[in-house]
């Protein structure tokens, strides 16, 4: 199984980490993939665009998300891990 890290020091915005996101996996379809949650979890559990593969997806310096919040208030990184929880396909964590 591969091992993808994305490193997220640095990361100001939710598009930064999305970008990010982009270059470290260079998903198939990655041109498709939406840029947001429910996109991420598409490509992670349902294969959709953006997928990185089967793979360890390692989120390094993971604290630096907490302070991007979501459109419902909660941190980009709650809700990484809600969907780091849920997800079965690929095996998600953070550091």
């Amino acid at each position: 199984m591969k091992h993808l890290v994305i490193d997220c020091q640095g990361i100001a915005t939710d598009a930064d980490l999305w970008r990010r996101y982009l270059a470290v996996t260079n998903p198939v379809a990655g041109r498709d993939f939406g840029c947001n949650l429910d996109a991420f979890w598409d490509a992670v559990e349902g294969g959709g665009p953006g997928y990185p593969g089967r793979c360890k997806l390692t989120f390094k310096n993971a604290a630096a998300l907490n302070h991007i919040k979501t459109g419902s208030g909660v941190s980009l990184l709650d809700a990484l891990q809600n969907i780091a929880r849920a997800a079965t396909v690929v095996v998600i964590e953070f550091k």
